[in-house]
């Protein structure tokens, strides 16, 4: 159905692609078509209220309507492709994950042959670790020394 046919309690689907959420909202008011104001050149448009006490602007001979987060239709099978489309591209990207995972290494070394200081930096960091882990370990030894010798000497 095209936003300029809608009538007062016509139901339309609103799938907000962020939320991941479908809702079916009914129309509460639906302008007649008219001049955009703000965009001449886009043609005629229609502004519809949805009982979420939203008010949305589509282009009238359109029968999706997209504004920020949401995709607004009265046809279930627009929604279904628009869910559809997000599924595989989330599909998409979530096969590149470990190739990009991989890359990270790599490009860690791109760096530090650019940036001497962030190299420098890294080493120093290293450096500092291994040695808090040996004054660690040091410790720990003169505690088990210093509690062996206090139970030898009762």
């Amino acid at each position: 159905m095209l936003f300029k046919d809608l009538k007062i309690g016509d139901s339309l689907y609103v799938y907000d692609r962020v939320a991941i959420v479908l809702t079916t909202e009914k129309v509460i008011s639906a302008s007649a078509p008219k001049l955009d104001k703000g965009n001449v050149s886009a043609g005629m448009v229609v502004d519809v209220t949805l009982s979420n006490n939203m008010t949305y602007t589509f282009k009238d001979s359109s029968d999706v309507g997209y504004t920020a987060n949401l995709i607004i239709s009265g046809d279930k099978s627009a929604i279904l492709r628009e869910v559809e489309a997000q599924k595989a591209n989330n599909e998409a990207q979530l096969a590149r994950v470990d190739m990009l995972k991989s890359e990270l290494p790599r490009l860690d070394s791109v760096i530090d042959l650019l940036s001497p200081e962030r190299l420098e930096r890294k080493q120093n960091e290293e450096r500092m670790n291994r040695m808090e882990e040996s004054i660690g370990s040091l410790k720990e030894m003169v505690e088990q020394m210093l509690k062996q010798k206090s139970n030898g000497s009762k």
